[in-house]
């Protein structure tokens, strides 16, 4: 069992399986060691559609840690938030000055600041327990006169809750990472290209073979940095396919 130490544990102590689970994810570095993790396990949905993609960890090595394959789960799934939420802003011409986040999660003290970490926006956990029903609730508040609109009913029935502001630093780590979580599954138009080496700052990262989208214009390269040994390194550009 993955945490069966942990399980064990919690049950001999009357703990929580999820504050020892937890505490391994906090114990790891920021990044993971090198790990990164595709949350793609029913393909890529949001903001681009792919039934085609898989889930999978990435830059796997022998020192690899529980730790560090929780916390890069963990990271995964906030690098896939950020970019929604980063699609949202592109599509909407805003720009978001804080996240309202309801459901289970929220309940993970060290997944809700990590979420801050790499989103960089104020992550606000309101003090609801069902915040689907309420919102039906509003709608049929509104509906009935009670309240005069959204914006009425958000001031009468918001209780405010726990608030993770970003780490300043942290996400400034963060956001190298997110450039190169891009460049593992880079999906931004209809051009691919076969991934055979690497770039510098995403190398051991990428997946040789692997065909991935770069919406490139016309005539446009790709400079890729192929590494066989740490003193071979090769740099070559490679045209988009037809």
């Amino acid at each position: 069992e993955f945490c069966g130490e942990e399980e064990r544990r919690a049950a001999a102590d009357g703990g929580s399986v999820w504050d020892s689970i937890v505490e391994l994810a906090e114990h790891s570095p920021v990044g993971s060691t090198g790990i990164f993790f595709l949350p793609h396990m029913s393909g890529s949905h949001c903001p681009v559609l792919d039934h085609t993609s898989a889930g999978a960890f990435v830059g796997l090595r022998n020192i690899a840690s529980r730790g560090d394959l929780l916390r890069a789960l963990i990271e995964g799934l906030n690098y896939q938030f950020t970019q929604i939420v980063q699609a949202f802003e592109q599509c909407l011409h805003v720009k978001s000055d804080r996240i309202e986040a309801i459901g289970g999660p929220t309940k993970n003290r060290f997944w809700m600041q990590n979420k801050a970490d790499v989103s960089g926006t104020v992550v606000n956990v309101p003090d609801i327990e069902e915040a689907v029903p309420l919102g039906a609730a509003i709608l049929a508040g509104i509906g009935a006169g009670i309240y005069q609109n959204e914006d009425d009913a958000f001031e009468q029935v918001h209780r405010a809750g726990k608030v993770y502001e970003p780490d300043a630093a942290t996400h400034e780590k963060y956001k190298e990472l997110f450039v190169e979580c891009q460049c593992i599954v880079n999906k931004k138009g209809n051009r691919s290209f076969r991934i055979v080496g690497a770039e510098p700052k995403c190398r051991g990262k990428l997946i040789p073979g692997r065909e991935f989208p770069t919406g490139l214009p016309d005539g446009a390269k790709i400079r890729l940095l192929v590494t066989l040994a740490e003193s071979d390194k090769f740099e070559f550009d490679l045209p988009p396919q037809p």
